[in-house]
């Protein structure tokens, strides 16, 4: 590709627009950054994208932690059935422990 001859005056004006314009899309990114941070869901094309990514993770997350304490709940369960059982156990053999004794 071939360049123009352009002049030192040239070369630093261009320069200095394309610093100019840097800024301003700095500004503008900063900008929508705080509005997405403010607001809730971005402005910015293919956050979206990341945030349904976020989501499906999060739930995949939240099932596996349900699961994990439903089980946690049965196991629960399942040692005070047998607490019952072994009072009931414990009691019955106390009871005739005590008709022996008599």
């Amino acid at each position: 590709m071939a360049y123009p001859e352009t002049s030192e005056p040239d070369l630093e004006e261009r320069e200095l627009e394309l610093a100019m314009r840097e800024a301003e899309l700095n500004r503008r990114e900063s900008a929508l950054r705080r509005t997405e941070l403010d607001d809730g869901p971005a402005l910015i094309p293919g956050r979206h994208d990341e945030l349904e990514v976020e989501l499906t993770q999060r739930i995949a997350m939240l099932e596996r932690r349900e699961k994990e304490l439903l089980r946690t709940v049965e196991a629960v369960d399942a040692q005070r059935q047998r607490l019952e059982d072994v009072r009931a156990d414990y009691e019955t053999r106390r009871d005739a422990l005590v008709l022996r004794a008599q």
